[in-house]
């Protein structure tokens, strides 16, 4: 199978609740961090949020999403748990973690639009970006 194939058929495939709970704990471990409490639910403005009391809320819509795009959102949202805000720390830590090339901020949605509609471009023959989210 050709890699544009592989990567669209990764691309449409939802991810179940289960298996994204399973990515988010990962990180977690990885992260040194321990949420106190995993929720999803729709959200119209963010691909996840993160409470002071230690609350990690992520969009349902993050399920339909290809593994790069939903690890870029989990590590942000679960380094708000260490660093509250997104200072010089929180970027050295994103880019840790990351790499250089995962790091567009997580915290808005319209910045991930963008980047998920450039990586398809990028990757995904000219006929299927068509479509627009």
């Amino acid at each position: 199978m050709r890699e544009v194939e592989r990567v669209w058929e990764e691309r449409e495939k939802t991810v179940p609740r289960d298996v994204f709970r399973a990515e988010v704990s990962a990180w977690a471990r990885r992260i040194g961090v321990e949420p106190k409490e995993v929720h999803m639910r729709p959200m119209s403005r963010k691909w996840g949020s993160c409470s002071t009391n230690g609350r990690v809320t992520f969009d349902t819509e993050l399920l339909s999403k290809p593994a790069a795009f939903r690890r870029r959102v989990i590590v942000e949202e679960l380094l708000h748990l260490k660093v509250p805000n997104h200072g010089k720390l929180f970027k050295s830590l994103l880019r840790a973690y990351l790499g250089g090339g995962e790091t567009a901020g997580a915290h808005s949605r319209a910045p991930l639009r963008v980047a998920e509609n450039n990586y398809r471009r990028s990757v995904l023959p000219s006929y299927s970006s068509g479509s627009t989210q």
